[in-house]
């Protein structure tokens, strides 16, 4: 009995050490974004003009790390693009420029974040 108790509690507590605490979360269109504790990026959704910022065009049917950096502070999405800010104050977005909704200058889609603005501008 003591084998299978302690089986138990060890396959609870490896569950529990990968839960994710979310520090912040924002959406778009059909894209959902969290931050995580640790400030890493992650998200889930429609990807048709790069909106995940993950380089591809291809839909993330499950909560992925869109990028390495632990470094984001606040994220939101239109329906086809995603604006987040990191810590330093610094503005990024990634996704579908249509219509100039990232800024003036960007290709047509920014597959990947890209620096839209500093936090002196």
């Amino acid at each position: 009995m003591k084998k299978y108790i302690l089986l138990f509690l060890s396959a609870f507590a490896i569950g529990q050490a990968k839960a994710q605490c979310w520090y912040a979360i924002g959406s778009g269109g059909s894209h959902t974004f969290f931050i995580d504790s640790d400030y890493a990026l992650w998200g889930t959704g429609d990807n048709v003009s790069g909106q995940m910022g993950d380089g591809t065009e291809e839909n993330i049917n499950t909560i992925t790390q869109i990028n390495r950096s632990r470094t984001w502070s606040v994220v939101s999405g239109g329906f086809y693009h995603t604006i987040a800010v990191r810590s330093d104050g610094s503005l990024w977005g990634w996704g579908s420029n249509s219509g100039l909704k990232l800024a003036p200058g960007l290709a047509s889609k920014e597959l990947k974040p890209v620096p839209i603005s500093s936090s002196s501008n």
